[in-house]
């Protein structure tokens, strides 16, 4: 039920992506609708353009008789990631790598005079061989890629291996002529560029704009006040001498009005008991004993 599902899916997909056919497939040949959604399933999960928005189509077709196959698949970008010409060159080298070691023929022509551009290779993978041709048209708002392949066994009938190759020149990627762009793909080795992305309306943020370099701030700092204890010491000082020299004026002057003789600096400089003391230590009598 599952699968029957999903080929319903698949033929409504192709369906829609592709209102014009995309080949005309030889006489008596049967559609395979079933193969088409395995094929369009796996090619739907490539990168398709160099990682465009793409939209696929596929159809399978069976020979009547047993041992050749034609795929054919559409692929259609509304928008590329990088140039026109980079993304068919995506294209052309997608195909070539399908049989890259493979390959005994391969071709690019150029563009024709229906502005599409044109891939044809032949390889050999084990016992069966494919021949596979690509093209590419583009409109104004389209690029769209076509590429069919014809699968053949070793014992193949000829006939129908010759038929399923002369449908490939059928192939239409669905862009009328009149409406086509003429251009050249990219050289070999150019790889897709990667468009700018869109700049969505954001908040501004601290780090947004330019990074500003502010020249080196100086922040001035308080003078501590200064230090007055010393002056208050040295004034103090003075006021202590100025008073013993006032005591000492003032006793003089008591000591005269008294009639007592003032103290020579001799004698006050003696001290009795200190002598006493010395002489006793010297084993001699004090002098109040003498």
């Amino acid at each position: 039920m599952k699968r029957a599902l999903a080929i319903v899916v698949a033929l409504t997909v192709n369906a829609a992506a592709s209102p014009v056919p995309m080949v005309t497939p030889p006489k008596d040949w049967k559609q395979d609708p079933e193969q088409a959604a395995i094929i369009a399933s796996k090619i739907s999960a490539l990168k398709h353009f160099g990682g465009a928005k793409v939209v696929v189509a596929t159809e399978a077709y069976m020979s009547p008789v047993p041992g050749v196959a034609l795929f054919v698949t559409r692929i259609t970008a509304d928008k590329l990631v990088s140039t026109r010409e980079q993304a068919v060159r995506f294209a052309i080298d997608d195909l070539k790598a399908r049989g890259a070691a493979k390959a005994y023929d391969w071709r690019v022509l150029p563009a024709s005079a229906d502005h599409a551009i044109i891939a044809r290779g032949e390889w050999v993978e084990g016992t069966t061989q494919t021949v596979g041709l690509l093209l590419v048209a583009a409109s104004a708002n389209q690029l769209v890629g076509v590429r069919g392949e014809c699968f053949s066994i070793d014992k193949a009938d000829g006939a129908h291996v010759n038929a399923c190759v002369q449908a490939l020149s059928t192939l239409d990627p669905g862009i009328p002529v009149a409406e086509r762009i003429g251009f050249e793909p990219a050289p070999e080795g150019t790889a897709p560029v990667a468009a700018p992305p869109v700049l969505q309306n954001e908040p501004a943020r601290l780090t947004d704009g330019q990074n500003v370099q502010l020249p080196p701030m100086t922040i001035p700092q308080t003078k501590p006040a200064a230090d007055r204890r010393p002056v208050y010491l040295g004034a103090g000082i003075v006021l202590l001498a100025a008073l013993f020299w006032w005591n000492r004026r003032r006793r003089e002057r008591f000591e005269r009005e008294d009639g007592v003789e003032p103290a020579s600096a001799e004698s006050a400089g003696t001290d009795d008991d200190a002598d006493d003391l010395a002489a006793a230590a010297r084993g001699e009598n004090p002098k109040d004993q003498a």
